[in-house]
């Protein structure tokens, strides 16, 4: 089965902006799932638009998330595509009107613009994150939607609050707080609608560590049938397990529903095969192991 690698995004920051500020690539829990949901993009739009048309896009909504992809597509082969801001030391930075002075994020209207995000309101008081996936993913719509040309910051809310609503039902996020406090672990499923789609399972810390653990489940998943093909999967029903004589790991348990068919057989009819997922986790974001059963 293919994988398909994602590229960061890199910006050149005027000197303006760096002045004083706090500017740059972040790495904590919000600023890792801000970069992932931007790669994740192209295939929520495709999940979103694809056979029974989810979101209910209109044929104007269509072409504009159309131009939305391609602009991502474009923009793979740059670095530092997404920024991180903080508008305290850069007072009305994020301020484009009167009406909106507490901006979380901003664009200009050239394809190439960094996407700015203010640092200071994506986590609350107590440093828990202040917003999640399926907002990051409504956020990057409609910034990414001016990059096409679309100055109407109405027709984006609208569409971005659409692709909100079909990601709300498709994705779980489940955060663990290690006892020490000197970690939080944040595991984020996403489970596409057509069995063909592979399911997204992305790992992150606090303490910087983050892992992409689609492929490592991938390369585990194997078919009843041996003349099948692992087609795709979804994850259902996680839970954490405290680890009592080791509290810095942690463990995760879920059903992975695999979607099998023959693949050399155009008769073939999809079979599902429900296995159980095991995975150790260390505070840093570190698979310690993985096992299916």
């Amino acid at each position: 089965m293919r994988v398909i690698s994602w590229l960061f995004i890199l910006f050149t920051i005027p000197l303006n902006v760096l002045a004083g500020g706090v500017v740059g690539n972040g790495a904590g829990l919000v600023e890792q799932n801000i970069q992932y949901v931007y790669l994740s993009l192209p295939t929520l739009i495709s999940d979103c638009t694809s056979g029974k048309n989810q979101c209910s896009v209109t044929e104007e909504e269509l072409h504009l998330l159309d131009k939305i992809q391609k602009i991502i597509y474009i923009n793979y082969s740059t670095a530092d595509r997404i920024q991180f801001v903080s508008e305290r030391q850069n007072p009305g930075f994020f301020t484009t009107s009167s009406l909106e002075s507490n901006r979380i994020a901003k664009t200009g209207l050239d394809l190439n613009s960094p996407i700015f995000f203010n640092i200071d309101e994506i986590y609350d008081l107590n440093g828990r994150p202040n917003i999640d996936f399926a907002a990051i993913a409504a956020f990057l719509i409609h910034e990414i939607g001016h990059q096409t040309g679309e100055k109407s910051h109405a027709k984006l809310d609208i569409l971005g609050a659409k692709i909100r609503m079909q990601l709300a039902a498709k994705f779980v996020s489940l955060d663990y707080s290690f006892s020490n406090q000197k970690s939080i672990i944040e595991l984020t499923i996403v489970n596409y609608s057509l069995p063909t789609a592979i399911g997204d399972v992305y790992l992150t810390s606090s303490t910087g560590g983050s892992l992409q653990l689609t492929t490592i489940i991938l390369k585990k998943l194997h078919c009843s049938n041996s003349e099948d093909n692992v087609i795709g999967f979804n994850i259902n029903n996680g839970h954490w397990n405290h680890v009592l004589d080791n509290p810095s790991v942690i463990e995760f348990e879920s059903w992975v529903q695999v979607y099998c068919r023959n693949m050399r057989s155009e008769q073939s009819s999809l079979h599902v095969n429900n296995m159980g997922l095991l995975v150790r986790i260390s505070m840093d974001a570190e698979v310690l192991s993985l096992k299916l059963k």
